[in-house]
Protein backbone atom coordinates (compact mmCIF):
# COMPACT_ATOMS: atom_id res chain seq x y z
CA UNK A 1 0.00 0.00 0.00
CA UNK A 2 1.01 3.68 -0.97
CA UNK A 3 2.58 5.60 2.37
CA UNK A 4 2.44 9.33 2.81
CA UNK A 5 5.60 9.54 5.09
CA UNK A 6 8.68 11.43 3.62
CA UNK A 7 11.14 9.15 2.18
CA UNK A 8 14.38 10.66 3.41
CA UNK A 9 17.16 8.37 1.98
CA UNK A 10 15.55 9.51 -1.67
CA UNK A 11 14.47 13.05 -1.67
CA UNK A 12 17.52 16.06 -2.65
CA UNK A 13 19.89 13.73 -4.06
CA UNK A 14 21.37 14.51 -7.89
CA UNK A 15 20.40 11.69 -9.83
CA UNK A 16 20.45 10.17 -13.56
CA UNK A 17 17.11 8.55 -15.35
CA UNK A 18 17.38 4.66 -16.13
CA UNK A 19 14.42 2.90 -17.88
CA UNK A 20 13.46 -0.39 -15.90
CA UNK A 21 12.31 -3.01 -18.72
CA UNK A 22 9.44 -5.49 -18.24
CA UNK A 23 10.99 -8.83 -16.91
CA UNK A 24 8.62 -12.18 -16.61
CA UNK A 25 8.29 -13.38 -12.71
CA UNK A 26 10.94 -16.58 -13.93
CA UNK A 27 13.46 -14.26 -15.65
CA UNK A 28 16.63 -15.81 -15.80
CA UNK A 29 18.77 -12.40 -15.97
CA UNK A 30 21.24 -11.34 -13.12
CA UNK A 31 22.07 -7.87 -13.60
CA UNK A 32 25.18 -6.60 -11.73
CA UNK A 33 24.26 -5.64 -8.27
CA UNK A 34 22.99 -1.87 -8.16
CA UNK A 35 22.18 -2.08 -11.87
CA UNK A 36 18.61 -2.68 -13.70
CA UNK A 37 18.35 -4.65 -16.47
CA UNK A 38 19.75 -3.07 -19.53
CA UNK A 39 20.19 0.14 -17.64
CA UNK A 40 22.96 1.96 -16.39
CA UNK A 41 23.51 3.18 -12.60
CA UNK A 42 21.61 6.39 -11.40
CA UNK A 43 25.23 7.50 -10.58
CA UNK A 44 29.08 6.93 -11.99
CA UNK A 45 30.26 3.14 -10.21
CA UNK A 46 32.01 4.55 -7.37
CA UNK A 47 35.52 4.16 -6.87
CA UNK A 48 36.69 4.77 -10.60
CA UNK A 49 37.14 8.70 -9.79
CA UNK A 50 38.24 10.51 -13.33
CA UNK A 51 35.68 8.39 -15.08
CA UNK A 52 33.31 11.03 -17.26
CA UNK A 53 29.42 10.76 -15.75
CA UNK A 54 27.24 8.86 -18.31
CA UNK A 55 24.41 11.01 -19.80
CA UNK A 56 21.14 9.60 -18.95
CA UNK A 57 19.37 7.80 -21.12
CA UNK A 58 16.48 9.87 -22.93
CA UNK A 59 13.39 8.72 -21.33
CA UNK A 60 9.73 8.64 -23.21
CA UNK A 61 7.78 11.48 -21.03
CA UNK A 62 6.57 10.71 -17.83
CA UNK A 63 2.99 8.56 -17.82
CA UNK A 64 0.12 9.65 -15.70
CA UNK A 65 -0.07 8.10 -12.19
CA UNK A 66 -3.32 6.44 -12.90
CA UNK A 67 -2.54 5.87 -16.45
CA UNK A 68 -2.35 1.64 -16.46
CA UNK A 69 -3.08 -0.83 -14.35
CA UNK A 70 -0.58 -1.78 -11.38
CA UNK A 71 1.80 -4.10 -11.67
CA UNK A 72 4.41 -6.01 -9.29
CA UNK A 73 7.83 -4.92 -8.94
CA UNK A 74 10.43 -7.54 -7.07
CA UNK A 75 14.21 -7.73 -7.26
CA UNK A 76 17.16 -9.37 -4.65
CA UNK A 77 19.45 -6.81 -2.59
CA UNK A 78 22.63 -8.02 -2.86
CA UNK A 79 25.34 -7.21 -0.05
CA UNK A 80 28.47 -6.75 -2.18
CA UNK A 81 30.79 -6.52 0.47
CA UNK A 82 30.22 -9.65 1.95
CA UNK A 83 28.76 -11.26 -1.05
CA UNK A 84 26.01 -12.27 -0.93
CA UNK A 85 22.01 -11.86 -0.58
CA UNK A 86 21.28 -8.61 2.16
CA UNK A 87 18.30 -9.77 4.64
CA UNK A 88 16.17 -7.44 6.72
CA UNK A 89 16.82 -4.27 3.95
CA UNK A 90 13.95 -1.59 3.44
CA UNK A 91 13.36 -1.23 -0.18
CA UNK A 92 11.67 2.02 -1.12
CA UNK A 93 9.90 3.42 -4.07
CA UNK A 94 8.98 7.04 -4.58
CA UNK A 95 7.00 8.47 -7.57
CA UNK A 96 9.02 11.52 -9.36
CA UNK A 97 6.42 13.99 -9.50
CA UNK A 98 4.24 13.17 -6.36
CA UNK A 99 6.68 12.44 -3.75
CA UNK A 100 3.47 11.43 -1.39
CA UNK A 101 2.85 7.85 -3.44
CA UNK A 102 5.92 5.90 -2.05
CA UNK A 103 6.10 1.58 -1.71
CA UNK A 104 8.27 0.17 0.97
CA UNK A 105 9.21 -3.53 1.31
CA UNK A 106 11.60 -5.37 3.46
CA UNK A 107 13.83 -8.34 1.92
CA UNK A 108 13.72 -11.74 3.39
CA UNK A 109 16.49 -14.21 4.37
CA UNK A 110 17.52 -14.55 0.64
CA UNK A 111 17.64 -11.07 0.03
CA UNK A 112 14.46 -10.80 -2.02
CA UNK A 113 11.44 -8.40 -2.35
CA UNK A 114 8.62 -7.29 -3.89
CA UNK A 115 5.80 -4.23 -4.10
CA UNK A 116 2.46 -5.18 -5.50
CA UNK A 117 0.17 -2.32 -7.10
CA UNK A 118 2.75 -0.29 -8.29
CA UNK A 119 1.41 1.66 -11.33
CA UNK A 120 3.57 2.09 -14.43
CA UNK A 121 5.89 5.29 -14.08
CA UNK A 122 9.27 7.22 -13.03
CA UNK A 123 10.31 6.52 -9.41
CA UNK A 124 13.16 6.96 -7.13
CA UNK A 125 14.25 3.77 -6.21
CA UNK A 126 17.28 3.20 -3.27
CA UNK A 127 17.37 1.19 0.17
CA UNK A 128 18.92 1.03 3.07
CA UNK A 129 19.66 -1.45 5.82
CA UNK A 130 20.73 -0.32 10.08
CA UNK A 131 24.34 -2.20 9.03
CA UNK A 132 24.92 -0.02 6.17
CA UNK A 133 24.41 2.66 8.18
CA UNK A 134 26.09 2.22 11.25
CA UNK A 135 29.28 1.28 8.32
CA UNK A 136 28.82 4.98 6.99
CA UNK A 137 27.83 3.03 3.64
CA UNK A 138 25.17 4.83 1.43
CA UNK A 139 23.80 2.87 -1.33
CA UNK A 140 22.92 4.22 -4.95
CA UNK A 141 19.69 5.83 -5.45
CA UNK A 142 18.05 5.39 -9.05
CA UNK A 143 15.82 7.07 -10.98
CA UNK A 144 13.29 4.65 -13.00
CA UNK A 145 10.60 4.17 -15.68
CA UNK A 146 8.54 1.37 -15.06
CA UNK A 147 6.73 0.83 -18.32
CA UNK A 148 3.55 -1.07 -18.62
CA UNK A 149 3.73 -5.05 -18.29
CA UNK A 150 2.45 -7.73 -15.65
CA UNK A 151 5.76 -7.36 -13.41
CA UNK A 152 9.01 -5.59 -13.57
CA UNK A 153 12.46 -6.75 -12.01
CA UNK A 154 14.77 -4.51 -10.62
CA UNK A 155 17.88 -5.69 -8.24
CA UNK A 156 19.53 -3.88 -6.20
CA UNK A 157 23.19 -3.50 -4.08
CA UNK A 158 25.71 -2.21 -1.85
CA UNK A 159 28.92 0.08 -3.17
CA UNK A 160 31.49 -2.64 -4.12
CA UNK A 161 34.30 -3.51 -1.98
CA UNK A 162 37.46 -1.14 -3.31
CA UNK A 163 34.85 2.19 -3.05
CA UNK A 164 34.14 1.40 0.33
CA UNK A 165 37.48 0.79 1.49
CA UNK A 166 38.47 3.85 -0.55
CA UNK A 167 35.67 6.12 1.64
CA UNK A 168 35.90 4.19 5.27
CA UNK A 169 40.33 4.18 4.91
CA UNK A 170 41.87 6.22 2.45
CA UNK A 171 44.88 6.30 4.18
CA UNK A 172 45.39 2.63 4.74
CA UNK A 173 48.07 0.69 2.94
CA UNK A 174 48.11 -0.65 -0.21
CA UNK A 175 48.99 -4.07 1.02
CA UNK A 176 47.29 -3.96 3.99
CA UNK A 177 43.73 -5.54 5.05
CA UNK A 178 40.41 -3.50 6.40
CA UNK A 179 37.98 -5.01 8.68
CA UNK A 180 34.37 -3.38 9.54
CA UNK A 181 31.30 -4.29 10.92
CA UNK A 182 28.61 -3.66 13.33
CA UNK A 183 28.25 -4.93 16.97
CA UNK A 184 24.46 -5.60 17.92
CA UNK A 185 22.52 -7.27 20.85
CA UNK A 186 22.10 -10.92 19.64
CA UNK A 187 18.50 -10.67 20.23
CA UNK A 188 17.06 -7.78 18.94
CA UNK A 189 19.67 -6.14 16.79
CA UNK A 190 20.12 -3.03 18.57
CA UNK A 191 23.57 -1.55 18.94
CA UNK A 192 25.81 -1.82 21.92
CA UNK A 193 27.51 1.22 22.93
CA UNK A 194 30.78 0.99 25.03
CA UNK A 195 31.39 -2.19 23.26
CA UNK A 196 34.82 -2.89 21.04
CA UNK A 197 36.47 -5.35 19.32
CA UNK A 198 39.27 -6.84 20.37
CA UNK A 199 42.05 -8.26 17.12
CA UNK A 200 44.96 -10.61 18.09
CA UNK A 201 47.81 -12.46 15.88
CA UNK A 202 51.20 -13.59 16.13
CA UNK A 203 54.15 -12.03 14.19
CA UNK A 204 57.84 -12.32 13.88
CA UNK A 205 59.69 -9.72 15.31
CA UNK A 206 63.33 -9.53 14.05
CA UNK A 207 65.83 -7.95 16.93
CA UNK A 208 69.45 -8.08 18.19
CA UNK A 209 68.51 -10.43 20.32
CA UNK A 210 67.05 -12.43 17.11
CA UNK A 211 63.91 -13.37 15.89
CA UNK A 212 60.73 -13.77 17.91
CA UNK A 213 57.13 -14.37 17.81
CA UNK A 214 55.46 -11.36 19.37
CA UNK A 215 51.59 -11.32 20.11
CA UNK A 216 49.66 -8.57 19.31
CA UNK A 217 46.64 -7.33 20.54
CA UNK A 218 44.31 -4.27 19.35
CA UNK A 219 41.49 -2.74 20.32
CA UNK A 220 38.91 -0.97 18.27
CA UNK A 221 36.38 1.26 19.51
CA UNK A 222 32.70 0.39 18.25
CA UNK A 223 30.77 3.75 17.48
CA UNK A 224 27.66 5.16 18.73
CA UNK A 225 25.80 3.15 15.72
CA UNK A 226 27.19 -0.25 16.37
CA UNK A 227 30.03 0.53 13.50
CA UNK A 228 33.56 -0.18 13.47
CA UNK A 229 36.53 -0.26 10.88
CA UNK A 230 40.37 -1.62 11.44
CA UNK A 231 42.09 0.16 8.66
CA UNK A 232 45.37 -1.29 9.20
CA UNK A 233 45.65 -5.14 9.50
CA UNK A 234 48.49 -7.74 8.33
CA UNK A 235 47.03 -9.99 5.27
CA UNK A 236 47.87 -13.43 5.47
CA UNK A 237 47.99 -14.05 9.12
CA UNK A 238 45.44 -15.58 11.28
CA UNK A 239 43.64 -13.12 13.38
CA UNK A 240 41.81 -14.02 16.29
CA UNK A 241 38.81 -11.73 17.16
CA UNK A 242 36.13 -10.98 19.86
CA UNK A 243 33.93 -8.41 20.87
CA UNK A 244 33.34 -7.03 24.30
CA UNK A 245 31.26 -5.10 26.24
CA UNK A 246 30.40 -4.66 29.97
CA UNK A 247 27.93 -7.46 31.16
CA UNK A 248 27.57 -9.24 27.74
CA UNK A 249 28.74 -12.59 26.68
CA UNK A 250 30.20 -13.42 23.06
CA UNK A 251 32.94 -16.03 21.73
CA UNK A 252 36.55 -15.64 19.63
CA UNK A 253 35.98 -16.47 16.11
CA UNK A 254 39.21 -16.90 13.15
CA UNK A 255 40.07 -14.25 10.12
CA UNK A 256 42.15 -14.25 7.89
CA UNK A 257 42.25 -11.43 5.20
CA UNK A 258 44.04 -11.22 1.97
CA UNK A 259 45.79 -8.40 0.91
CA UNK A 260 44.41 -5.00 -0.42
CA UNK A 261 40.86 -6.71 0.90
CA UNK A 262 38.21 -5.30 2.71
CA UNK A 263 35.90 -7.32 5.06
CA UNK A 264 32.67 -7.22 6.37
CA UNK A 265 32.31 -9.05 9.91
CA UNK A 266 29.51 -8.21 12.08
CA UNK A 267 29.40 -9.36 15.68
CA UNK A 268 26.53 -9.86 18.51
CA UNK A 269 26.78 -10.49 22.19
CA UNK A 270 24.14 -11.94 24.37
CA UNK A 271 22.85 -10.03 27.69
CA UNK A 272 22.64 -12.13 31.29
CA UNK A 273 19.19 -13.79 30.14
CA UNK A 274 20.09 -15.37 26.76
CA UNK A 275 23.44 -16.07 27.72
CA UNK A 276 24.07 -17.75 31.52
CA UNK A 277 27.70 -18.85 33.01
CA UNK A 278 28.19 -22.06 34.43
CA UNK A 279 30.71 -23.55 36.52
CA UNK A 280 31.27 -27.07 35.75
CA UNK A 281 32.42 -29.10 38.37
CA UNK A 282 36.26 -30.56 38.54
CA UNK A 283 34.93 -34.41 38.45
CA UNK A 284 38.54 -35.50 38.22
CA UNK A 285 39.50 -33.07 41.79
CA UNK A 286 36.69 -34.88 43.61
CA UNK A 287 37.99 -38.28 42.45
CA UNK A 288 41.78 -37.68 43.54
CA UNK A 289 40.58 -35.56 46.94
CA UNK A 290 42.73 -32.59 45.31
CA UNK A 291 41.36 -29.00 45.41
CA UNK A 292 39.10 -28.19 42.89
CA UNK A 293 38.85 -25.31 39.94
CA UNK A 294 35.42 -25.33 38.25
CA UNK A 295 35.59 -24.47 34.81
CA UNK A 296 33.24 -22.10 33.23
CA UNK A 297 31.27 -22.31 30.08
CA UNK A 298 28.76 -20.73 28.82
CA UNK A 299 24.89 -21.66 28.19
CA UNK A 300 21.86 -20.56 26.95
CA UNK A 301 18.61 -21.16 24.50
CA UNK A 302 19.74 -20.65 21.45
CA UNK A 303 19.63 -23.88 18.98
CA UNK A 304 21.64 -24.33 16.05
CA UNK A 305 21.20 -27.44 13.35
CA UNK A 306 23.23 -27.67 10.10
CA UNK A 307 24.61 -30.36 8.08
CA UNK A 308 28.66 -31.58 7.13
CA UNK A 309 29.72 -32.49 4.05
CA UNK A 310 32.70 -32.92 2.10
CA UNK A 311 33.65 -30.96 -0.92
CA UNK A 312 31.48 -33.15 -3.37
CA UNK A 313 28.54 -32.72 -1.65
CA UNK A 314 28.70 -36.31 0.20
CA UNK A 315 27.35 -36.04 3.85
CA UNK A 316 29.66 -36.69 6.75
CA UNK A 317 28.68 -39.48 8.76
CA UNK A 318 30.60 -39.04 12.43
CA UNK A 319 31.92 -35.54 12.27
CA UNK A 320 32.12 -33.78 15.91
CA UNK A 321 30.80 -30.53 16.20
CA UNK A 322 31.15 -28.11 19.04
CA UNK A 323 30.92 -24.32 19.79
CA UNK A 324 34.09 -22.54 21.44
CA UNK A 325 33.11 -21.20 24.64
CA UNK A 326 30.50 -23.69 25.65
CA UNK A 327 30.36 -27.57 26.17
CA UNK A 328 27.87 -28.39 24.06
CA UNK A 329 28.92 -30.62 21.59
CA UNK A 330 27.05 -33.30 18.91
CA UNK A 331 27.73 -35.58 16.49
CA UNK A 332 26.59 -35.81 12.80
CA UNK A 333 24.29 -38.47 11.60
CA UNK A 334 24.28 -40.52 8.63
CA UNK A 335 22.94 -37.95 6.51
CA UNK A 336 25.57 -35.18 7.70
CA UNK A 337 23.34 -33.38 9.86
CA UNK A 338 23.26 -32.03 13.60
CA UNK A 339 21.29 -30.76 16.24
CA UNK A 340 22.20 -28.07 19.36
CA UNK A 341 20.19 -26.63 21.91
CA UNK A 342 21.37 -25.12 25.29
CA UNK A 343 23.84 -22.85 23.52
CA UNK A 344 24.56 -18.69 24.51
CA UNK A 345 23.26 -16.34 22.30
CA UNK A 346 25.66 -14.03 20.27
CA UNK A 347 28.50 -14.16 17.77
CA UNK A 348 30.68 -17.82 18.39
CA UNK A 349 32.80 -20.17 16.34
CA UNK A 350 31.76 -23.75 15.38
CA UNK A 351 34.49 -26.43 15.05
CA UNK A 352 33.86 -29.10 13.29
CA UNK A 353 36.17 -32.34 13.07
CA UNK A 354 36.41 -35.24 11.83
CA UNK A 355 39.14 -38.48 10.55
CA UNK A 356 40.59 -37.43 7.63
CA UNK A 357 40.16 -33.78 7.00
CA UNK A 358 41.50 -30.20 8.54
CA UNK A 359 39.55 -29.17 11.13
CA UNK A 360 37.24 -25.89 10.56
CA UNK A 361 35.55 -23.58 12.34
CA UNK A 362 33.01 -21.39 10.97
CA UNK A 363 31.74 -18.03 12.92
CA UNK A 364 27.73 -18.42 14.36
CA UNK A 365 25.13 -15.88 15.12
CA UNK A 366 22.99 -17.09 17.93
CA UNK A 367 19.70 -16.08 19.03
CA UNK A 368 17.66 -17.04 21.90
CA UNK A 369 14.84 -15.50 19.45
CA UNK A 370 14.90 -17.59 16.36
CA UNK A 371 17.32 -21.17 15.72
CA UNK A 372 20.40 -20.73 13.56
CA UNK A 373 21.36 -23.43 10.82
CA UNK A 374 24.86 -23.60 9.32
CA UNK A 375 26.34 -25.61 6.41
CA UNK A 376 29.62 -26.93 6.44
CA UNK A 377 32.33 -28.32 4.15
CA UNK A 378 34.67 -30.28 4.52
CA UNK A 379 37.29 -29.60 1.78
CA UNK A 380 40.94 -30.09 2.85
CA UNK A 381 41.74 -33.76 3.27
CA UNK A 382 44.79 -34.21 5.46
CA UNK A 383 47.85 -36.62 4.43
CA UNK A 384 48.38 -39.64 6.31
CA UNK A 385 51.22 -39.55 8.26
CA UNK A 386 54.22 -42.26 7.99
CA UNK A 387 54.42 -44.45 11.36
CA UNK A 388 57.22 -43.07 13.32
CA UNK A 389 59.34 -45.52 15.06
CA UNK A 390 61.03 -44.43 18.92
CA UNK A 391 63.45 -46.63 20.43
CA UNK A 392 63.89 -45.91 24.26
CA UNK A 393 65.19 -48.18 27.46
CA UNK A 394 61.55 -49.47 28.19
CA UNK A 395 63.21 -50.10 32.22
CA UNK A 396 63.17 -45.94 32.16
CA UNK A 397 60.17 -45.61 30.60
CA UNK A 398 58.31 -48.20 32.88
CA UNK A 399 59.91 -46.15 35.72
CA UNK A 400 58.69 -42.81 34.51
CA UNK A 401 55.04 -43.78 33.99
CA UNK A 402 54.86 -45.88 37.69
CA UNK A 403 55.91 -42.13 38.71
CA UNK A 404 53.17 -40.84 36.90
CA UNK A 405 50.94 -43.11 39.16
CA UNK A 406 52.53 -42.40 42.41
CA UNK A 407 52.11 -38.63 41.81
CA UNK A 408 48.66 -38.75 40.98
CA UNK A 409 47.93 -40.71 44.11
CA UNK A 410 49.48 -38.16 46.53
CA UNK A 411 48.09 -35.32 44.45
CA UNK A 412 51.72 -33.64 44.23
CA UNK A 413 49.86 -30.08 43.00
CA UNK A 414 49.39 -31.57 39.30
CA UNK A 415 46.26 -32.29 37.26
CA UNK A 416 45.98 -35.98 35.96
CA UNK A 417 44.28 -37.23 32.78
CA UNK A 418 44.28 -40.82 33.25
CA UNK A 419 43.76 -43.20 29.79
CA UNK A 420 39.97 -43.73 31.35
CA UNK A 421 39.48 -40.04 31.44
CA UNK A 422 41.07 -40.23 27.37
CA UNK A 423 38.34 -43.04 26.78
CA UNK A 424 35.26 -41.21 28.50
CA UNK A 425 36.56 -37.71 26.55
CA UNK A 426 37.17 -39.59 22.81
CA UNK A 427 39.05 -36.81 21.71
CA UNK A 428 40.13 -36.37 18.05
CA UNK A 429 43.86 -35.00 19.11
CA UNK A 430 45.26 -34.49 22.22
CA UNK A 431 44.51 -30.69 22.86
CA UNK A 432 40.76 -31.96 22.56
CA UNK A 433 41.48 -33.41 26.33
CA UNK A 434 42.99 -30.24 27.47
CA UNK A 435 40.31 -27.90 26.30
CA UNK A 436 39.02 -28.08 30.39
CA UNK A 437 41.54 -28.04 32.16
CA UNK A 438 41.80 -24.96 34.11
CA UNK A 439 45.03 -22.81 33.58
CA UNK A 440 45.46 -24.02 30.24
CA UNK A 441 43.72 -22.19 26.58
CA UNK A 442 43.43 -24.19 23.66
CA UNK A 443 44.08 -21.77 20.31
CA UNK A 444 45.12 -21.83 17.40
CA UNK A 445 48.30 -22.67 16.38
CA UNK A 446 48.63 -20.19 13.30
CA UNK A 447 49.18 -22.60 10.60
CA UNK A 448 45.47 -22.41 9.43
CA UNK A 449 44.53 -25.82 10.86
CA UNK A 450 45.90 -27.27 14.51
CA UNK A 451 45.98 -25.83 17.60
CA UNK A 452 48.57 -24.80 20.63
CA UNK A 453 48.49 -24.81 23.98
CA UNK A 454 48.98 -21.34 26.53
CA UNK A 455 49.20 -21.10 30.20
CA UNK A 456 47.96 -17.82 32.15
CA UNK A 457 48.71 -14.51 30.85
CA UNK A 458 49.28 -16.50 27.01
CA UNK A 459 52.84 -17.89 28.12
CA UNK A 460 54.13 -21.05 26.46
CA UNK A 461 54.35 -24.38 28.99
CA UNK A 462 57.26 -26.58 28.56
CA UNK A 463 56.13 -30.12 26.90
CA UNK A 464 57.89 -33.46 28.30
CA UNK A 465 57.38 -36.52 26.35
CA UNK A 466 57.93 -40.16 27.96
CA UNK A 467 60.10 -37.99 30.06
CA UNK A 468 61.96 -35.72 27.82
CA UNK A 469 61.44 -32.41 26.90
CA UNK A 470 60.27 -31.74 23.42
CA UNK A 471 61.18 -27.80 22.10
CA UNK A 472 58.14 -26.00 20.17
CA UNK A 473 56.03 -29.07 21.87
CA UNK A 474 53.12 -26.70 22.81
CA UNK A 475 52.72 -25.80 19.19
CA UNK A 476 52.87 -29.47 17.79
CA UNK A 477 51.07 -31.44 20.45
CA UNK A 478 48.89 -33.13 18.17
CA UNK A 479 51.54 -34.05 15.64
CA UNK A 480 53.69 -35.43 18.48
CA UNK A 481 51.18 -37.65 19.82
CA UNK A 482 47.85 -39.71 19.05
CA UNK A 483 45.50 -39.58 21.84
CA UNK A 484 44.74 -43.57 21.54
CA UNK A 485 48.68 -43.76 22.54
CA UNK A 486 48.30 -41.58 25.63
CA UNK A 487 48.72 -43.15 28.65
CA UNK A 488 48.63 -40.47 31.13
CA UNK A 489 48.83 -36.63 31.08
CA UNK A 490 50.41 -34.08 33.77
CA UNK A 491 49.23 -30.64 33.91
CA UNK A 492 51.19 -28.42 36.31
CA UNK A 493 50.52 -24.78 36.29
CA UNK A 494 52.91 -23.43 38.57
CA UNK A 495 56.72 -23.35 38.62
CA UNK A 496 56.17 -23.85 42.55
CA UNK A 497 54.30 -27.28 41.62
CA UNK A 498 56.56 -28.76 39.39
CA UNK A 499 58.23 -32.39 39.93
CA UNK A 500 62.51 -31.46 39.82
CA UNK A 501 62.71 -34.27 36.70
CA UNK A 502 60.54 -31.52 34.50
CA UNK A 503 62.53 -28.08 35.17
CA UNK A 504 65.35 -29.22 32.98
CA UNK A 505 69.14 -28.24 32.85
CA UNK A 506 68.18 -24.72 32.26
CA UNK A 507 65.78 -23.99 34.88
CA UNK A 508 62.86 -24.08 32.90
CA UNK A 509 59.13 -24.33 33.95
CA UNK A 510 58.29 -20.65 34.67
CA UNK A 511 55.06 -20.74 32.61
CA UNK A 512 54.44 -24.49 33.79
CA UNK A 513 54.72 -28.29 32.50
CA UNK A 514 52.58 -30.35 30.85
CA UNK A 515 53.83 -33.85 30.85
CA UNK A 516 52.35 -36.88 28.96
CA UNK A 517 53.39 -40.26 29.05
CA UNK A 518 52.62 -42.97 26.07
CA UNK A 519 51.77 -46.40 26.58
CA UNK A 520 55.31 -47.10 25.33
CA UNK A 521 56.43 -46.80 28.92
CA UNK A 522 53.65 -49.04 30.69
Amino acid sequence: MPRSAPLLRLAALAIGMTSLAPAAADAQAKPRPGQLPGSRPATPPTGQPGRPATAPRQLPPPLPVDSAKPLAVYGVVTDSIAGGPLAGATVQLAHEQDRAISFTAETDSSGRWRIPGVRPGRYLAGFFHPTLDALGIEPPVSLVQILPDTAARLDLGTPGPMAVRAKVCPQAPGDRAVLLGSVGNADTGEPIAESKIVLTWSEMRISEEGVRNVKRRLPVRVRADGGYVACDLPADVDLVANAEAPRRRGGLIELRLPPRSLTRRDFALGDSVSVVTVQLPDTAAQREGRLQQPITVARGNARLSGTVRTRDGRPLQGARVALWGSDVQGTTTEAGSFALAGLPAGTYALEVRAIGFAPKRVPVTLSARAPGSVGVVLDERLNTLQSVVVQADRTKLNKDYNGFMERKRRGMGGRFITEDDLNRRNPIVITDALRTTPGLSVVPNGTGFGYAIQGRGGCTPDVWVDGMRVFDGATDLDQLVRPMDVAGVEVYNSAGTIPAQFMGAAGGGNCGVVAIWTKRGR
